[in-house]
């Protein structure tokens, strides 16, 4: 078993993920994706479905050694975060003898009707994807949709501060996995399952902050994938097991 899973991807990142084993010959028998917060997240951020987090940041980066006056200005930020004010001052100084244009400026409103639903249709073609793949390298996959806080009904006083403190409000998430729930498409996905609402009525502390899970929490999610997983594992020694006794 091997975990490929990275901070704050997104679902088309893990997509991207495991086509990149596929160029290494990494063949798995079985691809496990734990989506969701990640995506409506950087939906929200960005205004776009599928971008990856930390974009801007991207961005700002991207081919700085050939424009000077912004390698600079981001030197001098780094620089005053760690309080070298005197060297500060010297980039500021040469930065002022460059010339060129500024970069462009994110853009961040709230999530609307096009973005919410072009959110389930990205992760919808990711799916689609992954399964087409595993049909031309002879694997199976199973994905999760992941609860949050505001998906858990009884909420510790712990989770009650995290919740809000959470980046995105109630109302965000509600509207994303309300529309989910109602897609038909993909709840009838026979390897497809919402486990937003795991934790049920329970009063036991589960999250640690708005996305981030507890021992015991993720112990439950673990739970919930494992018979899915064992199924899957013995459906596939099966077919095997016929394979061999017709060759």
């Amino acid at each position: 078993m091997t975990n490929y899973g990275e901070s704050a991807y997104v679902s088309t990142q893990s997509a991207i993920t495991l086509l990149r084993c596929i160029h290494r010959g990494e063949i798995p028998d079985i691809a496990l994706f734990y989506d969701g917060d990640n995506d409506v997240i950087a939906s929200y951020v960005y205004g776009e479905a599928g971008i990856p987090h930390k974009e801007e940041t991207r961005r700002a980066e991207f081919d700085l050694l050939d424009r000077p006056q912004e390698l600079l200005q981001t030197l001098g930020h780094q620089l005053r975060a760690r309080n070298l004010w005197g060297f500060d001052r010297f980039v500021t100084g040469l930065r002022r003898s460059f010339r060129s244009p500024p970069a462009p400026r994110l853009q961040v409103g709230p999530l609307d009707d096009a973005v919410a639903r072009q959110t389930l249709h990205v992760y919808a073609a990711n799916l689609a994807f992954i399964e087409a793949l595993g049909r031309s390298y002879g694997f199976e996959s199973l994905f999760y949709w992941q609860p949050n806080v505001f998906s858990k009904q009884n909420r510790s006083p712990g989770e009650q501060t995290a919740a809000a403190g959470a980046f995105l409000s109630a109302e965000v998430y509600d509207d994303i996995y309300r529309r989910l729930g109602q897609s038909e498409a993909l709840n009838a996905h026979p390897r497809f399952r919402d486990i937003s609402a795991l934790f049920g009525d329970s009063e036991a502390p589960y999250y640690v902050d708005g996305t981030h899970l507890s021992e015991p929490g993720n112990r439950l999610v673990a739970k919930a994938m494992v018979e899915d997983v064992i199924a899957l594992i013995e459906q596939r020694r099966s077919a095997a097991a016929e394979n061999r006794a017709t060759e």
